[in-house]
């Protein structure tokens, strides 16, 4: 859940007010599901999914967009240090976005 309030936070101070750098969607929206599943009651999926391993799953797929993401900054290059700063808080959301959703026993 805190790695989903980073990546949120991210996208509103640098993407929404300094219009710099935008974090990738692949990542906004599990940060979303992060944050708003826990708060629901009950077996959110009909299926018989738990939260826990939608938290799992959201966990990862954080991780990956950070991954994925880190890779295209190698690959086109930083901008201004706004983008370096931005950039390093997400790789550090998706670092606790990964060890968090190790950590879930589901």
């Amino acid at each position: 859940m805190i790695s989903g309030v980073v990546v949120l936070g991210v996208f509103v101070v640098f993407g929404l007010i300094f219009d710099e750098w935008y974090p990738p969607y692949e990542s906004i929206i599990p940060a979303t599901f992060a944050i708003l599943l826990p708060r629901l009651t009950g077996t959110p999926v009909g299926s018989g999914i738990s939260t826990a391993t939608l938290m799992k799953i959201s966990g990862y797929v954080i991780a990956v967009a950070g991954l994925l993401d880190f890779v295209d900054t190698i690959r086109f290059g930083w901008g201004g240090a706004v983008d370096v700063i931005a950039w390093l808080l997400l790789a550090a959301a998706a670092v606790i976005a990964f060890l968090g959703a190790r950590a879930i026993e589901a």
